[in-house]
């Protein structure tokens, strides 16, 4: 096989890998993380010190690679913010999973539209008025958001071209 046709691939691999990484991933973060802090000297006897170690003011990094140092957000708030970027990256999913050609080739049902709307106004609604979980900023939200739909396009772009290349219709 090519290299011009197996970079396509694992990049669709990759892309497509992240939901079902997404278990995995705090704790080989954590691990990554220990293991960088040992390297300068520093004894972690437990994964979850890394974690308590993020609400202090230290370099944390959620899923999705956006850095939150100098934010000073604690705990509770990376929690909200890991809620809130699940939820919207599985919107992003399911959208294009939905449908084998372009994301926007065929309008979705009511139900398929109605669905997903309550989720995201949901997930939204709980963090902007700070009801169960900590409080996020309107920006960040609106980022979050701004950065699923642009996910969702860039897996649209990759997983046609794949999906004509394997010969799936």
């Amino acid at each position: 096989m090519p290299v011009t046709e197996i970079i396509p691939l694992a990049l669709t691999a990759i892309l497509a890998s992240m939901p079902v990484a997404l278990a995995a991933t705090p704790i080989l973060a954590s691990a990554l993380c220990a293991r960088a802090l040992a390297k300068l000297g520093v004894l972690t006897t437990r994964l979850s010190a890394v974690y308590e170690a993020a609400s202090m003011d230290v370099l944390c990094a959620n899923r999705i690679g956006t850095l939150t140092y100098a934010m000073h957000m604690d705990l509770n708030t990376l929690r909200t913010l890991a809620f809130v970027a699940i939820v919207l990256g599985n919107q992003a999913t399911t959208y294009n999973n939905r449908e084998r050609r372009r994301l926007w080739s065929s309008r979705p049902s009511n139900w398929v539209l109605a669905s997903p709307g309550l989720d995201i106004l949901i997930a939204a609604t709980l963090p902007l008025t700070g009801i169960a979980m900590s409080p996020l900023p309107i920006p960040i939200l609106a980022g979050m958001l701004a950065g699923a739909a642009a996910s969702a396009v860039a897996i649209n772009f990759v997983k046609v071209p794949d999906f004509r290349r394997l010969a799936i219709t």
